[in-house]
C-alpha cells in the first residue's frame, strides 16, 4: 500500500539538515520500522493515532499496524483506550475523551508482538487563535517547465499569545469545486444506450491535504505574534481555482521540541531536490520502545492547542486559471464494442466530430477523487 504524504513526510526523515540533533542507531535496513502518527488537542475528538510498519527497504511503502492496544494517558488523570476503527487508524471516543487546556498527555502502545512504546508527557498549551489569513496573486518561474505560472500565495497572521514565547505549527486542508470537460450522452454496457442526465457526473467537490507544513516561533520578535507567515502557493494552472475554493487552516500551539521536529520535516521537504547536499542520518520523533532506547521509531505523537480558519475564495480577478482540457478520441469509439465487461461502463460525448470517448475524468468528475454532491458544511 502506498503511503499516504503524511505518513511518508512521518516516514522519510532522513537526510535533515545539521541544525537538526542526529540520532544514529544501528540499522541493517529501513524494513519493519514502527511508524507512529498521532495527535491530541483541545478541539472536539475524535483523536487519531495511526500505526504502521515500514515494508521496503526505502520506506516508499507501508503496511497498517493491526491487533495493538492504543492508549492515550492524561498526567495524573485518565487512560483512555481507543478503538482500530480501520486497519492500523486508532480512534477516541469524542464522547468519553477531549483534551484540555494545561493537562499533559501522552501515547501508550502496546504492539501485538509485546512490544512497549511511549511518548513524554507534553502540555496542551493555549492557543491565541488566527487573525487573518490571506491571498496575494504572485508568480512563480519553475525551472522544469521553463515557464512562469500565476496563482495565489497564501499567508497566516496569529492573534499575539500570552507568553513571549510561542512555537506554531500549521496544517492545511483544501476543498474544491471543479466539473468534467465534457457531459455524457451515451454509455456502454454491453449494449449503446442514451445516458438519462448527462450533466449528473459533471460537478464534483473534491477535499486533499496540503502537502506544505508551515512553522514558526516568537523568540526573536518583540511580540508575541507571528505576522504574514507564508503556508503554501496554489498554482493557477489546474482546477483547483477554477469555480470555489475553500481552505480550512489549523494553526496549532506546540512545544519547543514539537516545533523542531516539525520543522525538520518542513526542511526535509524543502531540499528534496538537494538531498546528497547534506549529511545524512535519522532524526528522532518523541515515541521510544520503553525496552530498547535504541530502538528506530518514526514519527510524532504531537499534543497542541488548535484554532481553526476558514477562508473561501470565487474564481481569481487578478489572473486568469487556465488549465489543459481532454482531447476526444473519435477513433477510440469505434473499439468500444468488443471491450470486456471490467471495462463497462464506458462513456461517451458527443464532439464536433461526432461520438468519441476519453480519459479518467473527462466526463465522469468522480474518477479523479471528487464526490458529486459538497461537503454538508460547504457554503456556495
Amino acid at each position: 500500500m502506498k503511503a499516504n504524504s503524511l505518513l511518508l513526510r512521518l516516514a522519510w526523515l532522513l537526510l535533515l539538515p545539521a541544525c537538526t540533533t542526529p540520532f544514529v542507531p544501528v540499522l541493517d535496513d529501513f524494513h519493519n520500522l514502527v511508524v507512529v502518527d498521532g495527535m491530541v488537542t483541545d478541539r472536539p475528538g475524535p483523536y487519531v493515532v495511526k500505526l504502521a510498519r515500514s515494508a521496503s527497504l526505502d520506506i516508499t511503502t507501508y503496511e497498517p499496524y493491526s491487533g495493538a492496544e492504543v492508549f492515550i494517558e492524561e498526567e495524573g488523570g485518565g487512560r483512555y483506550l481507543l478503538t482500530e476503527v480501520t486497519a492500523g487508524a486508532y480512534h477516541t471516543d469524542s464522547a468519553d475523551f477531549r483534551g484540555q487546556i494545561g493537562k499533559s498527555y501522552r501515547v501508550d502502545l502496546l504492539l501485538s508482538d509485546g512490544r512497549h512504546y511511549q511518548s513524554p508527557f507534553e502540555v496542551l498549551r493555549a492557543n491565541p487563535g488566527i487573525d487573518t489569513v490571506k491571498t496575494v496573486a504572485e508568480e512563480r518561474y519553475y525551472e522544469e517547465l521553463g515557464m512562469t505560472i500565476p496563482g495565489y500565495q497564501f499567508y497566516v497572521t496569529s492573534n499575539t499569545s500570552a507568553g513571549q514565547e510561542a512555537y506554531f505549527l500549521w496544517m492545511m486542508e483544501g476543498t474544491y469545486k471543479y466539473t468534467s470537460d465534457y457531459p455524457i450522452d451515451f454509455v456502454w454496457t454491453g449494449f449503446l444506450r442514451a445516458f438519462p442526465e448527462p450533466y449528473s457526473l459533471f460537478t464534483c467537490w473534491r477535499s486533499y491535504k496540503v502537502e506544505e507544513v508551515a512553522t514558526a516561533n516568537t523568540q526573536a520578535l518583540t511580540e508575541a505574534r507571528v505576522v504574514d507567515k507564508p503556508l503554501f502557493f496554489l498554482r493557477g494552472d489546474n482546477k483547483f481555482l477554477s469555480y470555489r475554493y475553500h481552505l480550512r487552516t489549523r494553526q496549532l500551539a506546540v512545544s519547543k521540541s514539537t516545533y523542531e521536529f516539525w520543522e525538520g520535516v518542513r526542511q526535509q521537504s524543502a531540499i528534496s531536490t538537494s538531498l546528497y547536499n547534506v549529511q545524512p542520518y535519522l532524526i528522532r520523533g518523541n515515541v521510544r520502545n520503553v525496552d530498547d532506547e535504541l530502538e528506530a521509531v518514526l514519527g510524532y505523537f504531537t499534543v497542541a492547542g488548535e484554532a481553526q480558519h476558514e477562508l473561501y475564495l470565487g474564481i481569481p480577478t487578478e489572473f486568469e486559471v487556465s488549465y489543459n482540457t481532454c482531447g476526444l478520441d473519435y477513433d477510440g469509439y469505434r473499439w468500444i464494442f468488443g471491450e470486456p465487461a471490467s471495462e463497462w461502463p464506458i462513456y461517451i460525448t458527443l464532439g464536433p466530430e461526432g461520438r468519441a470517448i476519453a480519459g479518467d475524468g473527462c466526463m465522469d468528475c468522480r474518477e479523479i477523487g471528487g464526490a458529486t454532491r459538497p461537503p454538508v458544511w460547504w457554503v456556495e
